[in-house]
């Protein structure tokens, strides 16, 4: 077990949705803002009343660990999110949030191809040493977990507490998700019970610890939508796995290849691409070629051959990710 004291136990409870950048300006540092008053928390964007119940908050406990979002251990990715949630109770190996991670999301009424293709998936990416990022729910993501155990690690983001396990068939799956060095990550109270609202945000977050999210299977209203808009609010890549036009459960899928997606059409090929690519370095490399940097000094700067960038800006163009636009320059789509 482990305390959560007062500040933190109030941020979890009021502060989603605060602007911790500005606060941490507010109080002078990082270190310092568990020291926030009322007037810093408005000023941060918080509303009075909220702001008062906030510092109002008791200690409680959880049964997992507590990352708060000054802790060190706080995963990077999520902190670079535009509301990052303000604490994260992890049961397992708080490692598994940092590195190379790539979520897989879909429909719990999955076809037995998008079950295949769910567990194909996080076992290469697994293998290949991505962590992967998904939502514990029956479908895809219980079979992308079960794909990745044994094979690396994987990572379950929950739309409820610690103490809770939905749906209640995945506990020996959960179990062995933590024995194999993976994680189950939640923003909620540990008596926080799984609830309709719960999940959205839930889906917000397992993009939020992504590099990439790939969509397998997802109807028009599917949740899987949520993390893939989530995703490419946050730059984050973002790709589908075709399907049939007239199955519904492909329907989501086909439109966000439609919409400019990068499109899976091989297991192997994609894992070997999404391997290639130094994905701890992705952000920089990606901003100066979007900046209009030439491929040869992007290079240069990597340290990597100039035809490795080319080749990661040509994979790009058959995913539909980037466009060559004249000599040595490239544009996002």
């Amino acid at each position: 077990m482990e305390r959560l004291e007062p500040f933190w136990a109030g941020a979890q409870e009021h502060g989603h949705g605060v602007d911790w950048t500005t606060l941490e300006r507010i109080v002078g540092g990082r270190a310092r803002v568990a020291e926030a008053d009322v007037a810093a928390l408005v000023t941060a964007g918080v509303r009075l009343d909220r702001a008062q119940a906030w510092l109002a908050a008791r200690a409680t406990e959880t049964c997992g660990q507590v990352v708060t979002w000054v802790d060190l251990r706080y995963p990077e990715a999520l902190r670079r999110t535009h509301r990052p949630p303000p604490v994260l109770m992890v049961e397992g190996d708080i490692g598994a949030l940092q590195g190379p991670a790539t979520a897989i999301v879909g429909t719990r009424a999955a076809s037995r191809y998008g079950l295949t293709v769910a567990r194909q998936l996080g076992a290469e990416l697994a293998r290949a040493g991505h962590v992967v990022v998904s939502g514990l729910a029956r479908g895809v993501d219980a079979e992308a977990h079960e794909g990745a155990v044994g094979q690396g690690r994987t990572v379950a983001v929950l739309g409820h507490g610690l103490g809770f396990t939905a749906p209640q068939s995945h506990t020996r799956l959960r179990a062995r998700i933590v024995e194999a060095g993976g994680a189950m990550v939640s923003v909620w109270p540990d008596d926080h019970p799984p609830r309709p609202h719960t999940f959205p945000r839930r889906n917000v977050w397992i993009a939020g610890l992504s590099d990439a999210v790939v969509v397998v299977e997802a109807g028009e209203r599917s949740g899987a939508l949520i993390t893939a808009d989530a995703a490419a609010r946050e730059g984050r890549d973002v790709f589908a796995v075709p399907g049939p036009i007239d199955r519904e459960s492909s329907l989501g899928c086909n439109r966000l290849i439609d919409q400019g997606a990068g499109v899976v059409t091989d297991v192997a090929s994609f894992v070997a691409r999404r391997a290639g690519v130094p994905v701890a370095r992705r952000e920089g490399w990606e901003a100066w070629v979007e900046a209009g940097t030439p491929v040869d000094e992007v290079a240069r700067r990597l340290g990597r051959p100039v035809t490795e960038v080319i080749g990661w800006l040509t994979r790009g163009e058959l995913e539909g990710t980037w466009v060559r636009v004249g000599g040595q320059r490239w544009a996002r789509r």
